[in-house]
């Protein structure tokens, strides 16, 4: 790093900055950030508000739950630092409004090293998520008391508080200050270096990369168990139902063959007495299974119905973090692709669109829960009764299919 740290963000000083124009990079910034990245912003602190709520209002007698909504808290704070980041990305702001601060400057203390880190405690959360679903798979009869509420919660506090500790090492080395500026004769507020920079730069950004880069592998992986057993599963069911299809055939069939061979035959006593039980037998097993069917199969689909959410959920998240996971490792593996860089337009026009799909993945959630949860639904009805009232007549709703 060099040692002038107000260097980092001064357009010429006789370094290349790739083979992008600083015109291009600004006016792409102006589009993507400040208004794409920075609406999608103000929608996902709203949307994100609401599922903190519509969790908190379900309370958290369920582990997902309390993942849920620390994810919705994290999500929120990520979004709201990132449009810190985004008003201070504006290409103009200190030339046309005066502002007496060096806007990337601000921008990387206040807005972009908070939201790295609420991103990455975003991306622990969602690797938790999909590992709990994968329990409930590979050992449904243990996951209850392996994964309590009281366990989650306690992943949820280590995961906010070490990855928050990972970021410290910035702050304690770099500060806001007011600095003499000969050319414009005013003082501005710029980034400072203290004198131990050089001694934890390095080892802070290699932490940063490899928290999220495990994040996101984990997420993967997961995410690939996940859709293997569900596979599994269910061809496990389709064959119980094929099979159970067949045997109802069989019984059909050979209780049309016995009443056909005995039709020109009275019934004895003998046959009476023998054909009662074998009713009631009947009766008995299609009312017990019917009704374990019903308990366990509602029981049943609504747990598949919540890892088909969790699986969409790590789709999304791993397609919108994948580019900024690749970027940080360029910046890892080619230390001229940074901010300080040869190739500095380019580092600022890729994590201006890594920001806007990072802004994206925290605001496909509500949706996803609210077609995938019917209890999600009901909390929101209750919320809203007038705003989200059922268009659909209750005399019909039997008939909807799903």
């Amino acid at each position: 790093m060099p040692p002038n740290v107000s260097d980092w963000w001064e357009g010429g000083g006789g370094h290349a900055r790739g083979f992008l124009d600083a015109a291009l990079v600004q006016w792409f910034e102006l589009v993507v950030t400040v208004g794409f990245t920075q609406v999608l912003c103000v929608v996902g602190v709203g949307s994100n508000l609401l599922n903190f709520v519509v969790f908190w209002r379900q309370g958290f007698a369920e582990s997902v739950n309390v993942s849920l909504c620390a994810l919705a808290f994290s999500d929120l704070c990520g979004l709201l630092t990132l449009q810190v980041a985004n008003v201070c990305a504006y290409p103009w702001l200190d030339r046309e409004w005066g502002v007496p601060v060096v806007p990337r400057e601000l921008m990387y203390l206040a807005g972009g090293w908070p939201h790295l880190c609420f991103a990455r405690i975003s991306s622990w959360i969602m690797a938790y998520v999909t590992l709990e679903r994968c329990l409930c798979i590979v050992v449904p009869l243990h996951v209850k008391r392996l994964v309590t509420p009281g366990v989650t919660l306690t992943v949820v506090v280590v995961i906010h508080v070490a990855l928050v500790g990972s970021i410290l090492s910035e702050y304690a080395t770099l500060y806001l200050d007011w600095v003499w500026q000969p050319a414009s004769n005013a003082s501005l507020l710029r980034l400072v270096s203290r004198p131990t920079r050089a001694g934890v730069e390095g080892v802070a950004h290699l932490v940063s990369f490899l928290t999220q880069f495990l994040a996101f592998v984990a997420v993967v992986v997961f995410t690939l168990v996940l859709l293997v057993k569900l596979r599994e599963t269910r061809e496990k069911r389709d064959k119980m139902t094929r099979g159970r299809a067949a045997t109802r055939e069989g019984n059909r069939r050979d209780k049309a063959g016995d009443n056909s061979s005995g039709a020109s035959a009275a019934p004895t006593a003998s046959d009476k007495h023998v054909s009662v039980p074998q009713a009631d037998n009947s009766g008995h097993g299609s009312g017990g299974g019917g009704g374990g069917g019903g308990g366990g199969g509602s029981g049943g689909k609504r747990e598949r119905k919540t890892e088909k959410m969790v699986v969409l959920l790590s789709c999304v998240f791993i397609a919108c973090f994948t580019p900024s996971t690749v970027a940080f490792l360029f910046v890892m593996l080619y230390h001229e692709f940074s901010v300080y860089g040869r190739y500095r337009n380019t580092w600022l026009l890729v994590w201006s669109g890594c920001f806007a799909l990072e802004a994206l993945n925290a605001n496909v959630n509500l949706p996803l829960y609210y077609h995938m949860s019917s209890r999600f639904q009901n909390t929101l009805r209750k919320m809203f009764p007038r705003l989200l009232a059922r268009s659909t007549p209750p005399e019909k709703q039997m008939f909807k299919i799903n």
